[in-house]
């Protein structure tokens, strides 16, 4: 019995041994191992969507993006070489067109800091803003060299929230945070004082703006409920979703989930909705909403990303599950993309030079 335990216990340390020596020699190996079906990294098509490579080499390093689940990727309005992924590892940059990435911010984000959210200024292109959260705390840090360094403009008061959302307005002059304790705050000073709009129940996932000329904002409560709010935080009231009839959503019994909300790219009325129960439309500024008929029935289909061609508005790409379809009709019709995903996908984007250039996140 002795002579086994001992033979067991060597057996364990050399398996120990040989795993620690592969992940020094391969350190995406073991990264990788049990999550083969994980949805990571960032896929490229240049011909609208039918043909797909990989856009992950990480400068001066063996490690790509293929190691992280990108939650989302912005374009620099003014210079649309430039893109960040925020990554699941942290803030990754590019300067030519995703061709060849780098990390920022190393030098001012703790290296256990999580990145809960990040904004782009659209009219300077040197000014970002992201959200950490780091030692059960939360703070918004900005930078005003494309990143390169951080200063901190505030901190949340109560220990374990975060901010999910920030929304830059410059037209308004306004600084806009959601947090997960219900908060909505804001800043009319570029983040030297602040006060809060409204305090609702839940967290506050996602603060959505069209245009800053838009006099209000939708917020997505949690992943339940979606509401709309005026610039000053007044007049706040639920924009329901789910009012449609039963019948076009299936069983009333089934989880109502809100996963996005995009605005058309060529109609100031028509809004789109990602769901549990798939596709959703309004065409009078959500005031009701109706099932887009798709190729998954909307009781099994789960629609997590969106985007719409800006030259041709009638062309739409929704991820539903672990798969990409596209419409070239605004939903009557559909096609199935042979894209390269096993689960969930993290957002689909638009080149904004070229809208037959997609690129595709892998993400929760």
């Amino acid at each position: 019995m002795r002579q086994l335990l001992v033979f067991l216990i060597f057996f364990f340390v050399i398996i120990a041994l040989a795993l620690i020596a592969l992940a020094i020699v391969f350190p995406n190996l073991l990264y990788n191992v049990g999550s083969s079906g994980g949805a990571r990294g960032l896929e490229v098509s240049f011909d609208g969507g039918y043909n797909w490579q990989g856009r992950n080499a990480i400068l001066n390093s063996k490690t790509t993006l293929l190691r992280y689940k990108i939650n989302d990727l912005f374009f620099d309005d003014q210079n649309s070489d430039v893109a960040y992924a925020l990554t699941d590892g942290g803030i990754y940059k590019s300067t030519n067109q995703t061709e060849l990435w780098f990390k920022i911010g190393e030098k001012d984000i703790p290296s256990s800091a999580k990145i809960d959210s990040l904004a782009l200024d659209n009219i300077n292109s040197q000014r970002l803003l992201i959200s950490i959260f780091d030692k059960n705390s939360s703070q918004l840090l900005k930078s005003e060299d494309g990143g390169n360094s951080f200063e901190r403009l505030y901190a949340s008061p109560i220990a374990g929230v975060h901010i999910n959302s920030i929304v830059l307005n410059n037209l308004r002059g306004q600084i806009l945070l959601g947090t997960s304790d219900g908060g909505i705050s804001e800043s009319r000073d570029g983040g030297k004082s602040w006060s809060v709009l409204k305090w609702m129940q839940g967290s506050v996932s996602k603060i959505f703006l069209k245009n800053p000329s838009d006099n209000q904002y939708f917020i997505l409560n949690g992943t339940t409920k979606l509401w709309r709010m005026d610039i000053d935080g007044q007049n706040f009231n639920e924009v329901k979703i789910f009012s449609v009839k039963p019948a076009q959503l299936g069983s009333v019994f089934q989880s109502r989930q809100i996963y996005g909300v995009w605005f058309d790219e060529g109609s100031n009325s028509i809004m789109w909705a990602g769901t549990s129960m798939g596709l959703l439309r309004s065409v009078d500024g959500g005031e009701k909403w109706n099932a887009v008929q798709t190729l998954v029935p909307e009781k099994s289909s789960r629609v997590y990303a969106f985007a719409q061609d800006f030259l041709n508005p009638q062309v739409i790409y929704v991820s539903m599950n672990n798969k990409i379809y596209k419409s070239q009709d605004a939903g009557a019709h559909w096609s199935e993309l042979n894209f390269p995903a096993k689960s969930a996908i993290g957002a689909i984007k638009i080149y904004p030079q070229n809208p037959s250039t997609i690129f595709v996140t892998g993400g929760n």
